[in-house]
C-alpha cells in the first residue's frame, strides 16, 4: 500500500496575504508484513506484542508504526446462511 500526499501550504504575513507561499511534498510508504509465529516445537506462539519484534530493510532497523494481533483460530463469518429456493 503506497500513500502520497502533496499539501501546499500559503504563510501568510501580517499585512501581505500570499506573499510568502511554500509548497511540501510528502511520499510515505506503508508495507504490510504478515508473521506467524510458532515455537520450537511447531506450536503457535501467542500474546505477542510489538516490541517482541526488531525489523530491518537492508540490515537498517525500520520502525513498526502499527501492531495487530488476529485469531486465526476464529472463523470469520459474514452472517447466518440464508436458504435458498430454485423454481
Amino acid at each position: 500500500m503506497m500513500l502520497q500526499a502533496a499539501t501546499p501550504v500559503l504563510a501568510q504575513q501580517t499585512g501581505q496575504a500570499g506573499a510568502n507561499e511554500a509548497r511540501i511534498q510528502v511520499t510515505t510508504e506503508l508495507v504490510l508484513v504478515n508473521v506467524v509465529a510458532h515455537d520450537k516445537k511447531g506450536n503457535l506462539v501467542r500474546d505477542l506484542k510489538k516490541g517482541d519484534f526488531t525489523l530491518l530493510e537492508d540490515g537498517k532497523k525500520q520502525e513498526i508504526s502499527t501492531f495487530d494481533f488476529e485469531n486465526v483460530d476464529e472463523l470469520a463469518t459474514a452472517g447466518a446462511a440464508e436458504a435458498t429456493v430454485s423454481v
